[in-house]
């Protein structure tokens, strides 16, 4: 199965988000709003059985506030994969990932660009043009919820739960 470990936004945070939405694109399902810390692709069961008692016996521990400052497609606008809002790494953010990092199963392969996908598709996909830059928005997403997450084909959301746990 193709796993990953993610951050899960408060519904509160959802909420604010829904406005976001762009005309002419299609909007995440809302159970499969996060943040992706850490994409592990392929495991095998007992792999990710391990991982949720990793995750289990992490120290993190505290609830993360971070800061988007735009609303774009990402990675950039040549090689768009998603719509998304984009940020900077927050103090919590990084602590959080400072936490994660100790786990042996977690290691990241590239830089981490911080953000969270509003739209699956590319413009490309849908013959959406005009939407070329980044719109300047801020505000502030609390993800309240440490997740281990896996891809699925196919119905009205992309992703399932596996494990998860409350940040306070």
């Amino acid at each position: 199965m193709r796993v990953f470990v993610a951050l899960l936004p408060s519904l509160a945070s959802i909420e604010k988000i829904k406005p976001l939405d762009v005309q002419g694109l299609p909007f995440h399902h809302v159970s499969d709003l996060h943040m992706t810390l850490y994409f592990l692709g392929r495991r095998s069961q007992q792999q990710v059985l391990a991982l949720m008692s990793e995750l289990e016996s992490c120290f993190m521990q505290v609830a993360v506030k971070w800061q988007f400052d735009a609303q774009g497609w990402f990675p950039n606008e040549q090689q768009a994969k998603v719509w998304a809002l984009q940020g900077g790494v927050s103090p919590s953010l990084q602590e959080g990932i400072s936490h994660l990092s100790r786990l042996p199963s977690l290691e990241i392969a590239r830089t981490f660009r911080p953000h969270m996908t509003l739209s699956p598709f590319p413009p490309n996909a849908i013959g959406l043009t005009m939407l070329e830059n980044n719109v300047c928005i801020q505000g502030e997403v609390i993800f309240d919820r440490l997740a281990l997450m896996q891809s699925v084909a196919g119905g009205v959301t992309r992703y399932q739960t596996l494990w998860q746990r409350e940040l306070d």
